[in-house]
């Protein structure tokens, strides 16, 4: 008897993204759980494990198409032209931005201890990358060394990652926390300069 696979199309897999990315957002907790991910797709748990045989698989998935939708939006710098306050501050609103419309998965994982080691690769050089860029940039125009400016770097990301949650969760506007980020990140900045 020969055994073939069943190729699913594309976009079931996207659809699978889509709606384990709503069912985190309603559970608010990892690892993503397969019935409410098939629940809200309109398909059998059957199929989710179909696509994603792991919920390693299914969490990285969602993961990767939130990259995407940042290398996109230009969130993932290649070089730091002119102000180097000015680069961080855009970059900094285009991820509060992410973060109040697509909710803190981004932030939630790398703190998760579930995820520990099982991050995909994309996601992961993707954001050490842009972490290491950054604290590159902050060593050399801020005159840090090298750990201090990487712990100034994700200090400064953390501003973000408040300020949306507040947002989301409808304790301030968005447009009062976005304020209320871009004023703290750019007084760290600030006193940061050398004279």
């Amino acid at each position: 008897m020969n055994s073939t696979s069943v190729v699913f199309p594309e976009s079931s897999a996207q659809q699978l993204t889509l709606a384990a990315h709503k069912a985190f957002l309603q559970e608010g907790a990892l690892p993503i759980s397969y019935g409410p991910v098939a629940e809200l797709a309109g398909v059998s748990r059957a199929l989710v494990y179909t696509h994603f045989p792991t919920p390693e698989d299914l969490i990285n998935s969602v993961l990767n198409w939130q990259i995407d939708i940042l290398t996109t939006s230009g969130l993932l710098p290649t070089k730091v032209d002119g102000d180097f306050k000015a680069k961080v501050m855009a970059c900094l609103k285009l991820y509060f931005e992410h973060l109040f419309e697509h909710g803190p998965l981004l932030h939630v994982v790398s703190q998760n201890f579930y995820m520990s080691g099982k991050l995909s690769n994309q996601y992961t050089q993707i954001r050490n990358g842009t972490l290491k860029f950054f604290a590159k940039h902050a060593a050399k125009e801020l005159r840090l060394r090298p750990r201090a400016a990487m712990s100034f770097i994700i200090l400064v990301a953390s501003l973000a990652e408040e300020g949306a949650r507040l947002a989301r969760t409808g304790t301030t506007t968005a447009q009062t926390s976005w304020a209320s980020v871009r004023m703290s990140a750019e007084t760290m900045i600030d006193s940061l300069q050398p004279e």
